[in-house]
């Protein structure tokens, strides 16, 4: 039995409102309670708190929650009963709210979910669509250093996801006619702290083969993705009428969901009667396109053919409007027989952007040409992404600043005033608790090498350097292993012990992306390497929050300019972690020379080597043993300004300020 009445009713809000996905220093307080039952029950609230009740169902427990959850609790219901008015419908093929709920894959989902957070905990009217996808992304495990994948269901319980109903407790749904198939669109809604997305879904009988358009996120097989982008575009806008769901703006988030914008233009055409092409025109300012691939065939694509096959019963008037449509799609750098759904997109937004300075510049070189030919809609912009910091900062850290209620000048004055003893004291605490919470996995302890040489006491005051991100050939997470022997020389001659922690997935059909985490894995493990690297599998947001608290540096090595923008690196550097980066990305407009440590992109592949193993070697081990051993503490005044320069400039609330203020309401 549970008896305090009062306290067991946060656990139950936080687990039915999904109040852990906007705070996730909640965490900690199902770790408090029981902490092998949190590991149980795959640190899901609804999962612990039946688990909980049945361990205790014959004796009481006493449940106590601190000052600062009751706060926090408090914080977080006071808004939660707030009706908001619904401006802006945000489409995105995937988000990433919290690990419980695996509907996303990496970056673009983890930044669209810290969209609808900042928007749910400020306010701003945003709902988020996407699809329901039955099996998630894939779970990741090694087998003879190479990736498998395996690809469960998706409990709907667990997710806390429920069907939109109809008053006589009916199924919603809206009907697509795709190749002469009426296709039944289902409707989930995935509460969140108050606030909502609408995820769509096929997995109905009556859609017979169809049903398994959304079986799987960012599924390898062209046509069901082209049908995945059909479902996403035409189904989401279909599905927001349906619900009554009236908005101002529509955000489209990567080209995915640029259909969307096409069916509103032939629902308004249908409504005022007039040719579609100028529906699309009097829609323009209404359509904002958000792009983050600098890379034109890294963007969707899809054949003609296939486009014609599945939109004929879709568009009105298919002969004359088709071709002019596939012109929308289309630029001198895409293949004759392909359409751009980027292009597209852009074509029928008024305003896009790219997501930082940088990819801003190289996203209006990439699409130059779409500019010169439609007068209609203005040049390439950019906003800055930022962090959601409630759900990346260790609980620890935000006691620094929460009191403040986010003014700059308060922040940076308490930070700067930060005894260098008290900041490295609490960093190798939190440091200590998240190494302690990832190493309890069982698939991590498998390593009997690297658990042999690194105890949690001595990991607690090892450098550790984290490299935790998608796996992709052009991100170069084998950069680092270039000079083997160099390598082995700075890691044997430091006086401080360090480790190098990997995570990360490669997308089942990017062969070079594979093997590129196979190179990595036989460098740890061929080399002799596997004492001070490891590599941690099925990346999620748990890991990646974990990581980004535990790390003392963040490597990051892209080939420039092919980081759109990154966030992990401003995560990090919210739990006081400092960036060894190429300069792309936020990093290009992020670093200040005192925050961290920045390596020319421009360079040859050998020059970046080279700089990576001296700044290591010549800087940032010295600068870390110092304070370690308390001789002299610059380690730490670049700690302090890593830190502010997350929080105050790359936060999501200075987005979602920046998107409002340039692009919705402008």
């Amino acid at each position: 039995m549970l008896n305090d009445d009062s306290n067991y009713k946060i656990l139950q809000d936080i687990a039915e409102k999904n109040l852990i996905a906007l705070d996730s220093s909640f965490e900690e307080l199902f770790l408090e309670i029981d902490c092998d039952l949190w590991y149980e029950s795959n640190f899901n609230p609804k999962t612990f708190l039946k688990k909980l009740q049945s361990k205790h169902k014959n004796h009481e427990i006493e449940i106590k929650i601190y000052d600062k959850y009751w706060q926090r609790y408090e914080k977080l219901i006071e808004n939660y009963d707030k009706n908001p008015t619904y401006k802006v419908a945000y489409f995105s093929p995937e988000f990433g709210f919290h690990e419980t709920f695996p509907n996303y894959a990496g970056g673009l989902g983890i930044l669209a979910g810290d969209i609808i957070k900042s928007s749910i905990a400020n306010n701003l009217g945003l709902i988020g669509v996407s699809l329901f996808y039955t099996n998630g992304y894939f779970k990741q495990y090694i087998s003879n250093n190479r990736q498998k994948q395996t690809y469960p269901n998706v409990n709907k319980y667990e997710t806390g996801i429920e069907k939109f109903k109809d008053n006589n407790g009916k199924d919603i749904f809206v009907d697509i006619n795709i190749a002469g198939f009426d296709l039944k669109i289902t409707a989930y809604k995935y509460n969140i702290a108050g606030g909502f997305v609408v995820l769509l879904s096929t997995d109905s009988l009556e859609n017979g083969d169809y049903r398994k358009i959304t079986k799987q996120l960012y599924t390898g097989d062209r046509t069901l993705r082209l049908l995945q982008e059909i479902v996403l575009g035409f189904g989401g806008v279909k599905i927001l009428n349906k619900l009554g769901l009236t908005v101002e703006k529509y955000h489209i988030n990567e080209g995915h969901a640029s259909f969307a914008m096409l069916e509103r233009a032939i629902v308004y055409s249908k409504n005022n009667r007039i040719d579609l092409f100028e529906a699309i025109d009097n829609l323009l300012n209404e359509n904002i396109f958000t792009t983050h691939t600098p890379v034109i065939h890294g963007n969707e694509e899809f054949k003609i053919s296939e486009l014609e096959k599945y939109l004929e019963n879709i568009v009105p008037d298919f002969e004359s409007n088709f071709p002019k449509l596939i012109k929308l799609g289309k630029t001198s750098s895409i293949d004759e027989d392909m359409f751009s759904m980027t292009s597209f997109g852009i074509n029928l937004a008024k305003k896009s952007n790219g997501v930082s300075k940088l990819h801003g510049q190289t996203a209006t070189v990439m699409w130059d040409e779409i500019y010169k030919v439609n007068n209609k809609i203005d040049s390439m912009d950019y906003v800055t992404n930022g962090i959601h910091l409630n759900s990346w900062m260790s609980g620890i850290f935000r006691n620094y600043v929460d009191d403040f209620s986010g003014d700059e000048d308060k922040i940076r004055e308490a930070i700067q005033r930060l005894k260098p003893e008290i900041l490295l004291n609490d960093k190798l605490e939190v440091k200590n608790r998240s190494l302690e919470l990832i190493f309890r996995h069982k698939s991590i302890n498998q390593n009997e090498i690297f658990f042999k040489n690194n105890d949690l006491a001595s990991l607690k005051s090892s450098l550790v350097i984290g490299f935790a991100r998608r796996f992709a050939s052009y991100k170069r997470a084998d950069l680092i292993f270039s000079d083997i022997d160099r390598l082995k020389i700075i890691l044997d001659s430091s006086p401080v012990n360090i480790i190098i922690i990997f995570s990360g997935k490669a997308h089942p059909k990017d062969k070079e992306g594979k093997k590129t985490l196979q190179k990595v894995l036989d460098s740890i493990n061929n080399n002799k390497l596997n004492k001070n690297i490891i590599f941690i599998p099925n990346y999620d947001i748990r890991l990646g929050r974990l990581l980004v608290s535990s790390t003392d540096v963040w490597l990051n090595t892209p080939e420039r300019p092919l980081e759109a923008c990154g966030t992990s690196g401003m995560k990090a550097a919210a739990n006081f972690g400092i960036n060894l980066s190429i300069n792309d990305g936020w990093w290009h407009e992020a670093f200040n020379k005192k925050n961290g440590y920045s390596i020319d992109g421009n360079q040859s592949e050998n020059e970046i080597v080279s700089n990576i193993y001296n700044i290591l070697e010549f800087d940032i081990i010295p600068k870390y043993s110092n304070a370690i051993y308390g001789k002299s503490y610059e380690w730490t005044e670049i700690m302090k300004e890593s830190f502010l320069t997350s929080i105050i400039n790359f936060s999501s609330e200075r987005m979602m300020q920046d998107y409002f203020r340039t692009l919705y309401n402008a």
